[in-house]
């Protein structure tokens, strides 16, 4: 203790009166339960107390008594009387410098060695283990050897480090700042463990550039700390230097960050090719030097991952490739995958599987005995290691194998035994990518040079990763089924290019939206010259949203034959679409390949263009499970006859949609919408506006709102634009960066203006969501030579003046006789309903189009419906004549009464149709 410490002060009368913390320290008592005391009490009671009090008091230790004056009382004060160690100290540093596994080394102040507690590597015993050579247990003398030594020789000899010169200049910066070093991790070399892997055979692996610390040694970590010395006048001493060998908490604190960092960097994926490359990013370089990941075809094809044992023959994809893969000489081919290349960026050549390559794993080697007991393989490889095959087992913990150039697999597959030649790899661990005892695919890591082998925990590590990673494939694979199913629909699904129309120019412009979506168009001839056009978007992603566009496209088309107002049509489908949502939700299932079949392999398939690992982004669908568990809806275990009990029973279903209704013959739109953006005509003298179409809601929405239409007037030329909400910013407001491309259809084919709307969106800045899609409609005038309108008065007179007029008109068109015959006919039977069913006024108009449209227009509102007329009935049978004679008929309200039409073919002579037809706009659709 320092010198000149107050123990104690002593009154008169013998009674203490002060009790320094020394005191307290020394005898246990405190100030409160000492002061007031007789000394002589105290020293009784310590003499009289057990063996392990007295056991504090050092023999040498000395104290000063001397008087004190205060006041008129004369006082004694006891002090120690200079540098003086107890008997707990003396056992402390025995202690430390004996039986501590804590390396302590004082050095002077040039960093010599004066005392330290090692007298040889820490991870080597003495004669006896646990036993010193004087033959007293858990003792160590002084290493005598040592003594004297500089620090730089001590480091190098007791724990061979990297860099024992960097060490010393720590070192003696702390002894010129007093500062103090804590935890300084640093690099050393110790003895290889024999046997570090259960189940290894023979000495230990002695291959060339094994590790760092060469052949048979294993890189250490360990913990220096450097501390000042100094003397209670704050001279400085020396130094102390103290060590810790804490390799196995930072080989497992690494193992933690490598599992942390394959949690973190694989995840939920739609591809599979980006989840395998993710898993090779996240281990290369931390983990292992190199990795390659490969799955079996059938999971990337989108079908069910065989059953363990895997067929010998089954196909396996090279997904990615992380680290230095050797090429030909002085050739090196692209990196796979995104990113920046790394320091060692891949190569390709004869002597590398290239991404893509998909190939069935030669049997007898440790990558397709993975796939026959989903058992992870770690292998040491040495110059003179023969391939030991491990006996058929039942638990999953890895088997060491040692293998060398002469190994049997070796020679079954030369061109892995290639790249472990060339790479210098010493050390391999091959780990399943499993899942309910179905196999998805295996991943390889290779130790290189400079790197340490690979252990047993590095093999439970190398599994672990694949456990989490494999939940992501198979996410991602169950992805690419859905996605395969949702393509497959879609693609059925979607509207044909649509069919010339004499009076319209159709283009339309489509751009899939990275999450999916359900966006649609229809083009539907109608009666009278007529087109209706449609733009609709379901609100979701996948099969679901894909089977709603047909049945609602269905459904459309089935109220358009009804010949219903774009307000009346929507209204129809409103009420079938909440039907639709209110039904069972169905969930389809993907084929499953008959298994044993032999597919046959593609190799150096180009990842970039393969439309299964690349798929594109407009089909995607949302995930079916849960990334982290693996679930997922629609598996093979769940029940055929309904959804999981985890999942709704009804699929939600939101639609907007936009019908616009063109008259060539009157040039008029009658225009409806449900949720979707107001649509745009573009005049013929290029200025734009969009139309005042009233809003109405989505359907099968929770508003029962009605769907107003408006009506109108196009000039002949006039360009359509009718699109989904994504467009809505873009190209269809007034002020959309993109709004004059639209504008110019005024004076440029459609397909054109598609094209640069399509560059501007797909290349500009601003971030787009949801799936556009817009069309384009061009308006034409029916000539009006093809069209005849006469009024009729309204009585039976009526019916021979229509004859009469049409019957001129069929002869004008060069109509046949059989034809102008049954038009005849028609148009008698319609005009004699109109008159005796009907109200004025009364009024005939013959349309020639594709079809011979005969329509017969009246002020009443009654339907006109179809009677079975008995033989001995005289009346009833118009209507029957027309439904057998007609190619269809039908009725169309109007706000002052009803049309009711009927079409028959329109024959014409070849000359007179040749003639007549009118002729496409140059470099412009039809």
């Amino acid at each position: 203790m320092p010198d000149g410490d107050v123990f104690v002060l002593i009154g008169e009368g013998g009674r203490v009166v002060e009790w320094g913390r020394p005191a307290e320290e020394l005898f246990g008592w405190s100030a409160e339960e000492a002061v007031g005391r007789s000394v002589t009490a105290l020293l009784r009671e310590v003499a009289a107390d057990d063996e392990g009090r007295r056991e504090e008091f050092s023999d040498t230790a000395t104290v000063v008594v001397r008087p004190v004056l205060r006041g008129t009382a004369v006082l004694w004060q006891v002090l120690a009387a200079g540098e003086t160690l107890s008997g707990r100290d003396v056992a402390i540093l025995k202690a430390i410098f004996s039986r501590s596994p804590v390396g302590v080394h004082v050095l002077d102040e040039r960093l010599r060695v004066v005392r330290t507690s090692r007298e040889r590597r820490p991870d080597q015993s003495g004669p006896e283990e646990g036993r010193p050579e004087d033959g007293r247990p858990g003792e160590y003398p002084p290493a005598k050897g040592l003594l004297g030594e500089h620090l730089t020789e001590l480091y190098e000899r007791l724990y061979g480090l990297e860099d024992p010169e960097e060490e010393a200049a720590v070192a003696r910066g702390v002894l010129e700042s007093g500062e103090p070093v804590v935890n300084r991790l640093v690099r050393g070399v110790g003895e290889c463990d024999e046997g570090a892997v259960e189940g290894a055979v023979g000495p230990p692996v002695e291959g060339p550039d094994e590790g760092p610390g060469g052949p048979g040694r294993r890189s250490r970590t360990h913990s220096v700390s450097y501390f000042r010395l100094e003397d209670s006048r704050g001279d400085v001493l020396g130094l102390v230097a103290c060590e810790a060998d804490v390799t196995e908490r930072e080989n497992a604190r690494n193992r933690r960050e490598i599992l942390d960092a394959a949690r973190t960097q694989v995840g939920p994926r739609r591809s599979i090719r980006e989840v395998c490359e993710d898993l090779a990013e996240a281990v290369v370089p931390d983990f292992a030097g190199l990795a390659a990941v490969e799955v079996v075809e059938d999971v990337v094809r989108g079908e069910e991952p065989p059953p363990v044992p895997t067929h010998r023959k089954v196909p396996l994809r090279r997904m990615a490739v992380r680290g230095p893969v050797p090429g030909r000489p002085g050739e090196a081919g692209p990196r796979p995958g995104p990113g920046p290349p790394p320091d060692s960026a891949p190569l390709a050549g004869p002597a590398y599987y290239p991404v893509g390559d998909v190939r069935p794993l030669p049997t007898g080697t440790p990558f397709s005995r993975v796939l026959s007991d989903l058992r992870p393989r770690l292998a040491q490889i040495g110059e003179d290691s023969a391939w030991l095959a491990a006996d058929p087992v039942s638990d999953l913990r890895p088997r060491l194998a040692q293998i060398g150039e002469d190994s049997a697999w070796l020679a079954a597959d030369p061109v892995r035994a290639e790249v472990v030649r060339r790479t210098g790899a010493h050390s391999l661990v091959v780990a399943p990518l499993a899942l309910h005892g179905r196999a998805l695919g295996v991943v390889s890591f290779y130790r290189l040079p400079g790197e340490e082998p690979f252990d047993e925990e590095d093999a439970e590590v190398a599994a672990t990763v694949c456990a989490h990673a494999v939940l992501c494939v198979d996410n991602a694979a169950r992805y690419m089924r859905e996605w395969m199913v949702a393509l497959t629909v879609q693609r059925r699904l979607l509207p044909r290019p649509p069919t010339t129309q004499a009076t319209v120019d159709l283009s339309h412009l489509h751009l899939p939206d990275p999450e999916g979506g359900g966006a649609w168009f229809d083009a539907i001839a109608l009666p009278g010259a007529r087109t209706a056009l449609i733009v609709g978007e379901v609100m979701g992603r996948g099969i679901t949203a894909a089977s709603a566009v047909g049945l609602l496209r269905t459904a459309i088309h089935t109220l358009a034959a009804l010949d219903l107002g774009p307000d009346e049509l929507l209204a129809r489908l409103n009420d079938t679409a909440v039907r639709l949502a209110a039904a069972p939700l169905t969930i389809p299932t993907a084929h499953t390949t008959a298994p044993g079949a032999d597919p046959p392999t593609n190799p150096g398939t180009d990842p970039g263009t393969d439309p299964v690992t690349n798929p594109p982004a407009g089909f995607l669908a949302d995930p079916p499970g849960d990334s982290r568990t693996g679930s997922s809806t629609g598996s093979p275990g769940d029940s055929p006859e309904g959804p999981p009990a985890d999942e709704p029973a009804t699929a939600p279903l939101t639609a907007g949609c936009a019908v616009a209704i063109y008259d060539p013959v009157d040039l008029t739109c009658t225009l409806a919408r449900a949720g979707l953006p107001e649509p745009v005509v573009v005049l013929p003298d290029g200025s734009s506006e969009s139309l005042p179409v009233p809003a109405g809601p989505l359907l099968a929405g929770t508003d029962n709102a009605p769907f107003p239409a408006t009506t109108v007037r196009l000039p002949e030329g006039s360009t359509l634009a009718m699109g989904t909400a994504a467009l809505a910013d873009d190209v269809l407001a007034p002020t959309g960066p993109e709004r004059p491309l639209l504008e110019a259809a005024a004076t440029t084919a459609l397909p054109e203006v598609c094209d640069d709307l399509a560059s501007a969106l797909t290349t500009g800045l601003r971030p787009r969501t949801g799936e556009a899609l817009m069309l384009l409609a061009r308006t034409k005038a029916l000539p009006q030579d093809r069209v005849l309108t006469r009024d009729l008065p309204a009585d039976p007179e009526a019916a021979p003046i229509a004859r009469a007029a049409a019957r001129r008109q069929l002869d004008a068109w060069g109509v046949d006789e059989e034809t102008a015959f049954t038009t005849e006919l028609v148009v008698s039977e319609l005009v004699g309903n109109a008159i005796r069913y009907g109200a004025p006024p009364l009024r005939l108009r013959l349309i020639r189009e594709r079809m011979l449209t005969c329509e017969v227009s009246d002020g009443a509102g009654s339907a006109p419906h179809v009677k079975h007329a008995r033989t001995v009935d005289e009346t009833g049978r118009g209507l029957f004549i027309i439904a057998n004679l007609a190619e269809q008929w039908g009725t169309r309200f109007e706000d002052d009464g009803k049309t009711v039409w009927a079409q028959c073919p329109s024959r014409a002579t070849a000359a007179t149709t040749d003639a007549r037809a009118p002729a496409a706009a140059p470099g412009l659709p039809r």
